[in-house]
């Protein structure tokens, strides 16, 4: 939902980037080079009116599958990941809570050095030319396909090298994720999942990085002073 950098609630665009419709409301980075397809130009993601995949086959290396959303890793070695948002787990909306809370982070151009760092964010309805790639290169949504028309998200991100605990210790990851969940405070989110060891990793420079949260918007609720009478 960003273009300059906010797109109007009015405004329909057709993006090149993997055919995507817009309207508002241990891997290789080098794929190209090793299969010999040509791949997203990721170094052009933020132009939005560039027909980025019109020749690419393939997106990048193809990482991991959650609910209704798939990571691949860019030539550029960022991360992509790409949610159906109308995906639920138990009953709840956790693709459309996650991508709420990276498009607020986006906006806001908000960084905490315990989340990854996020490059860019859009959504809208996938269209032809995303269906065909994530559908080929994702063994989850060769499942279930990815359909044009879904309603869809997608950011690029830092890529975390290490996957879990890594080296560090259970006091440095304990205090990442009570810094991160002062940090999604600010914005009215409680953020879970936080102790999956799925869901966080470590940089190369040892540091603490969650990239995969659930944010549960905190409601607010009427007390004593603030009842009207």
């Amino acid at each position: 939902m960003n273009l300059n950098p906010i797109l109007g609630a009015t405004t329909t665009v057709v993006l090149g980037l993997f055919g995507l419709f817009l309207i508002t409301g241990s891997k290789s980075g080098n794929m190209g080079g090793r299969t010999g397809k040509p791949s997203v130009d990721d170094s052009l993601l933020l132009n939005h009116l560039d027909s980025l995949c019109k020749n690419a086959e393939m997106i990048g290396d193809y990482i991991s599958h959650g609910v209704g959303g798939s990571v691949f890793q860019l030539p550029s070695g960022d991360a992509l990941k790409i949610v159906v948002l109308d995906k639920k787990y138990n009953g709840m909306n956790i693709n459309q809570d996650q991508a709420d809370f990276i498009e607020t982070l986006w906006l806001d151009k908000s960084h905490s050095d315990d989340f990854v760092d996020i490059k860019y964010y859009n959504s809208g309805f996938a269209g032809p030319k995303i269906a065909e790639l994530v559908n080929s290169e994702s063994p989850a949504f060769r499942k279930n396909p990815l359909k044009m028309g879904d309603k869809i998200a997608y950011w690029q991100m830092e890529y975390v090298p290490t996957i879990g605990k890594g080296n560090m210790s259970d006091l440095r990851i304990r205090s990442g994720i009570n810094r991160l969940q002062e940090y999604g405070a600010k914005y009215g989110y409680e953020l879970k999942d936080l102790k999956n060891e799925n869901n966080y990793g470590q940089r190369d420079d040892g540091s603490f990085v969650a990239f995969d949260v659930w944010p549960d918007k905190v409601v607010s609720r009427p007390t004593i002073d603030s009842r009207d009478d």
